[in-house]
This record gives structure tokens, C-alpha cells and sequence, in this order.
């Protein structure tokens, strides 16, 4: 497991400071898994207790991030946004009718992150469900303070972010991932 480099900060967005280009913390099939699926991704330091503070990852090549909310719970997606390619990597962390979204920066599409549910104001300005549009994985901290994470890659089939989900298709103006390692 190696850890990306260049994090140069770009200014600050709802109190939380943002980068231009978010390390990338590698996790490749040679790591280890444990008896239930889950392989850690994260054990040097803990994700900071602040909701909206981050971690981008890429798993086995997937890119995904896990992502502090209220009361410290953890949830981790595909870290492009599944609609044209956008860097939720840099999307603000927003309450909408209750449910805890990551918007994304280029559409303003918001994504809740329990449920990878696209939501939007309908036409009678209520919240409503697009369905699951963005995949969500499992994510874990344990006592020791490592984070572990499980992909979920079975239910359903496909969606939407998968497309983006591997990097081979950002758009061109995307945040780039830095996907430089040091071993």
C-alpha cells in the first residue's frame, strides 16, 4: 500500500480545506482481505472526527472515497460522479431532507451516501429519488483506529458510476488524480 503525492490546497469550501489534487492512497489486489471481505486501507493515521473530511482511495483500480458525516459515521463511493464524470472528490457535504449528500462541483447533482440515490427537487418542490445512480461500499472503523473497506461490486449489477468508476473515462476537465505511488 503506497501513498500518492502532491496535495497542494486550493482555498476552502464549507469550513473544510479542499485540494486541488487529492493524494490517492493505492490498495492493490496483493492486500490482505480478512474473513469478511474487507481489506485495510488506511493504517498509519485516523481519518480526522471533522464530517466532510476524506480519504481517495483506489482499490483494486476502482477510485473511492470514504468520507466523514454527522456523528463521525463513515461512507465510501466511487469517488466520480456517475452523471458526466465530476470529481466528488471535491463536492461539498450537504444535509438534504434529512439525508447526508455529497454534491457534486461541475452539475450540482446530489448523491446520498448511504444509499448512492440520486435526489432531486421535483416539480412540486419535494426531494424525490432518481433510484440508485452511485454505488456505495461498505466501510469500517475499528477499535485500533484503522479504516476498512469492502467493495460491493454484486448489488446491483450495474450502475451509472460504474462507468467512470476504474478512471477510464474522466472527463477532460476532471480534478486529476494524482496516481503517483511511493512503495
Amino acid at each position: 500500500m503506497g501513498r500518492g503525492a502532491g496535495n497542494k490546497e486550493s482555498g476552502t469550501q464549507s469550513g473544510i480545506r479542499m485540494s486541488a489534487a487529492p493524494s490517492v492512497i493505492e490498495v492493490d489486489e496483493n492486500a490482505r482481505v480478512d474473513e469478511d471481505g474487507f481489506v485495510c486501507v488506511h493504517d498509519s493515521i485516523t481519518l480526522p472526527p471533522r464530517r466532510g473530511t476524506r480519504l481517495h482511495l483506489k482499490v483494486n483500480g476502482r477510485h473511492v472515497s470514504v468520507i466523514r458525516g454527522r456523528g463521525g459515521k463513515l461512507y465510501c463511493v466511487d469517488s466520480v460522479c456517475y452523471h458526466a464524470g465530476g470529481p466528488l472528490t471535491a463536492g461539498n457535504i450537504e444535509d438534504v431532507a434529512g439525508r447526508e449528500c455529497v454534491v457534486c462541483p461541475w452539475h450540482s447533482y446530489k448523491l446520498d451516501l448511504s444509499t448512492g440515490e440520486g435526489l432531486y427537487t421535483d416539480l412540486n418542490y419535494k426531494i424525490a429519488s432518481k433510484g440508485k445512480r452511485q454505488r456505495t461500499h461498505d466501510v469500517q472503523q475499528r477499535g485500533d483506529g484503522r479504516i476498512y473497506v469492502r467493495l460491493n461490486l454484486t448489488e446491483p449489477d450495474s450502475l451509472p458510476s460504474d462507468e467512470y468508476a476504474y478512471g477510464k473515462q474522466f472527463a477532460p476537465a476532471a480534478t486529476p488524480i494524482n496516481e503517483t505511488s511511493a512503495k
